[in-house]
């Protein structure tokens, strides 16, 4: 995925991304991390790629999966509030998506105060992208008919120009 591209998608909801792609990607935030964002481990403390090291055409399912997770997280939040515990706060980041298996693949790394229920709806957040990514030209973002276990997800035109 293009740099410009990357930023864009992250631009939207920069809560969700761990500091360093907002340093890495040259987003500027008010907030300086918080001790719960120093806890959670990061994959890359420095990397030069890109940090979405996937096509262009499944950035509408990961700007999707980042809204959801942020629906999610808010009324986790409210739940927890309406609850009045005193434990902390769980944090999600995401660290990046690659193609996995000719599949998408949403990297994120958490803290451990999340539940197995949450673990589980987060989860099938993940694997609800990487099916929708079958169906999704990776390259433009075509819907595509008929895609093969274990290849490449191409549209007809994307498919010529490869040859």
């Amino acid at each position: 995925m293009r740099k410009q591209t990357e930023i864009s998608l992250v631009v939207k909801r920069p809560h969700l991304f761990h500091q360093s792609i907002l340093n890495g990607l040259g987003i500027s935030t008010e907030n300086q991390e918080s001790s719960e964002g120093k806890r959670v481990g990061f994959r890359w403390d420095y990397k030069d790629e890109n940090f979405f090291e996937c096509g262009e055409g499944w950035m509408p399912i990961i700007a999707a999966f980042a809204e959801s997770l942020d629906h999610f997280l808010t009324e986790y939040e409210i739940a927890a509030v309406a609850d009045d515990s005193t434990t902390e706060e769980a944090t999600v980041f995401i660290n990046g998506a690659m193609s996995h298996h000719h599949r998408l693949c949403i990297i994120i790394d958490r803290s451990s105060e999340f539940d197995d229920a949450m673990l589980g709806k987060i989860r099938a957040m993940q694997e609800f992208s990487a099916a929708l990514s079958g169906m999704l030209c990776e390259i433009c973002g075509t819907p595509v008919t008929q895609a093969e276990l274990d290849s490449h997800v191409r549209c007809a035109v994307c498919r010529c120009r490869e040859l």
